[in-house]
Formats: C-alpha cells, structure tokens, sequence
C-alpha cells in the first residue's frame, strides 16, 4: 500500500537502542491524549524495507496453538491478520515466512515456509501476492495452489506489485532494473499488457481504486529502497495514454471513491508534507496536523477518512520527536488525535468495515526487539493492545512491512 517508512523506524530504533532500552509494556488498555514531553527519536536514513535474503526450506505445517489470554475481540469484519515476519541477521535482512493470525490474537499460523514475502491479499480475502526472491506468485489464502506470475519480478523500489480493486488483474514491475516496464497481469492466465510508457524506467507502481488507470514512478534504484525517483506516471490499464503528474509527490494512495489522491512531498531537509488532490494532481490541499514528518496513512474503506502517523523533525538535530496518531474527518472537515502510545507505531491499515485501526511497531528493551500490535476501536474511542507471541521477539531485530486485515 502506500508506505512511506517501512524501515524507517528500523534504523531508527537501531542507531537510539541505548536511549529506549528498559521500556516495559504499557496496559493493554490506553485513554489518555495528553502527550508528554517531546523525547529525541533517532532520525531516519531511508525509507525503504531492505530486501530480505531468502532461503529456501520445507513447508512447514501450520499448526494452531491457543494463547492463553487473548485481548478483546475487535468488531472490524476481519478473521484473519495476515503478514510477513523479516529479521535482520549479521547485516542481512530474511523473510521467516507468511503468518496469519486471528484478529484476537488467539491463534498464530505459518502460511508459508520461510523466504516468501506478502504483497498484498485479494480483496475477497481468497488469495495472496507473494515474491520469493525476484520469482511472484499467486496462490490461495492457504498457500495453495500456487501459480507463478514472473521470475524477472522487480522490486527494489517500496511497491512492486498490487491486486486491482476488482480482484481480477495484478499490476506489476518486471525488469532487472535497467529497462524495466509495468504489466497488468491476470491471476490465472498467461497473458499480459503493457502498461508503462516507453523509454522510461519503472522502479514502483501504487495501489489505486482508479480503474481507468495505474500511477507508478520512474526512476533507479541500486539496492533495496534506495532509489531515485524521477517523475510520477499515470498510464491508463490498456497502456495507450500516459501522464506526468509530479516528480515531487511521493507514495499517492487514491481514495476507495476513485475521485482524489493523498501523497507527501518531501523538501531539501527530508521533512515532508502530505496533501490531497484530484487524480491528476490538480487543485491540491495541504492536510493540517501536528508534525512535519508523515510516517503512514491510509484511506478508510469507505474514502472520506484518513489515519495518519505524523511525527515532528527537529530543525536544528533532524531527529524525530514525538509521535501522533490522527484520523481525518471528510478530509479536513474534523481532525481526531487518537491516544497517545508509550512505543511508538510506524504502520497503519484500516478494517474492511472502516471500524477499526491496526497499528504495529517495533520496541526494544533489554531482552532484545518485539512487535507489537494494537488495534484502534472508532466507536469506543479506545485503544486495545494485543497479547504478543514469542515469535514475535527476537535478539535480532524483526519488524513487519505490512499486514493485511482479511475476511
């Protein structure tokens, strides 16, 4: 989806460990909105998920095993979590597979053997986008019947694939990085169009409810993440139209109504600010919140909220104080800060039925890295942290690119 900082808080974290060493978990339930004083978070150097090393090993098979105190059971019109769990070893960054797990955080399941990266899940819940090394694939929600899409997949770029919002193509980059073109694909048949203009360099592609068209952007990129990002494209799905939209916009997401596009803009001192705009990027608006710096967002199901991750950049250190978490209202009609967390979130994902938020991160005491996640309830105004799992902690740090909330 849309994501600005996948690994931002991992370096992060990594380069100020000494500073939030000793934190311990706050209570399960969270209200308070009064934000303490600003502390020095280390600034980020990139805003990318490193690629993992991958290696291949036997499927495991997925067993279910009951926690013994489940948090509340959230009402977002989801079974499932689903998502991929990276670790950093020596320098290296490897997938330790696909998970699943039920919204209560009650059951934990591998879906895949270790190696295999989720990019995205139907929106019927069904099936699953997943790179294994540079080979994607298709296959059911279960890691069954898998069907192979391309073994040239490029994704050095933060997006290299995405469903289309009817569940019946997949966008996608194919490449080695040097001439690389944009495909619409078909889940079950082997046929492709292109999509992107030639002469250019497709490096990442954004999901849209847009289904007229796809924006992606051109560009270079010489390791995972860190890219150079010339100009953003829109080209329509048969390949035949092409529009320039802006080399300053960054990450756009469409709204689910097809008719506007949220994105950032980033200045000369890595600070950014986000901005809402018809899809061709005409009549823009500035999004007013606390902070110079967006971590995240995403459009509510229904397209007239946005939940942000905003958090302040020092002008005189570049470091990252504190965090905020807001939902926008009618785009700027109301603005909501949500309550405040002792560990600070860097992702986000609606519900499917827009009741709900996901937020996830990554914390560090003196027993090593851990993920944690809670989940934001609209109408009770209250913030539920889930019961975490042991896999979920690591000497070595582990995070999560993206999770999925599924049917």
């Amino acid at each position: 989806m849309r994501k600005l900082s996948t690994i931002v808080a991992l370096s992060m974290l990594l380069a100020g460990c000494a500073s939030i060493a000793g934190i311990v978990n706050p209570p399960a339930t969270e209200t308070a909105t009064v934000i303490p004083p600003d502390t020095a978070i280390p600034s980020p150097t990139n805003t990318s998920t490193p690629e993992p090393t991958l290696t291949a090993t036997s499927t495991p098979e997925p067993t279910a095993t009951s926690f013994p105190t489940p948090g509340p059971t959230p009402s977002g019109g989801a079974q499932w979590l689903a998502f991929s769990l990276i670790t950093r070893v020596s320098g290296e960054y490897q997938s330790e597979g696909i998970f699943r797990m039920t919204v209560d955080a009650s059951v934990l399941e591998p879906i895949t053997e270790p190696g295999f990266t989720l990019l995205g899940v139907s929106p019927s819940g069904l099936r699953m986008l997943a790179s294994f090394g540079r080979s994607l694939y298709v296959m059911g929600f279960d890691a069954s019947n898998r069907r192979l899409l391309t073994e040239d997949f490029y994704d050095l770029g933060d997006h290299g694939a995405y469903w289309t919002s009817d569940e019946h193509k997949i966008v996608f980059i194919e490449g080695d990085g040097t001439d690389n073109v944009v495909l619409l694909g078909h889940p079950d048949v082997s046929e492709t169009t292109l999509i992107s203009q030639e002469g250019l360099n497709p490096i990442e592609v954004y999901p849209t409810h847009d289904a007229q068209g796809v924006f992606w952007s051109s560009g270079s990129c010489i390791a995972k993440g860190d890219c150079d990002r010339e100009s953003l494209m829109w080209s329509s799905v048969d390949g035949t139209v092409h529009r320039s939209i802006s080399g300053e916009i960054r990450g756009p997401i469409s709204s689910p109504l097809g008719d506007r596009i949220v994105y950032a803009t980033a200045d000369t001192q890595g600070r950014n600010r986000l901005e809402y705009a018809n899809l061709d990027g005409s009549e823009p608006e500035m999004i007013y919140a606390f902070g110079n710096h967006y971590m995240d967002y995403d459009w509510s199901p229904e397209g007239n909220r946005l939940a942000l991750i905003v958090t302040d950049r020092s002008d005189y250190s570049g470091t990252l104080l504190t965090y905020r978490y807001y939902v926008v209202n009618n785009v700027q009609v109301r603005v909501d800060e949500l309550p405040w967390m002792l560990r600070t979130a860097s992702e986000l994902s609606w519900s499917n039925d827009g009741l709900q938020i996901l937020f996830w991160g990554t914390s560090q005491d003196d027993t090593g890295f851990h993920i944690f996640m809670k989940i934001y309830d609209i109408y009770k105004g209250r913030m539920f942290e889930l019961p975490g799992w042991e896999q979920f902690s690591s000497m070595d740090y582990v995070y999560i690119p993206h999770a999925y909330w599924v049917p």
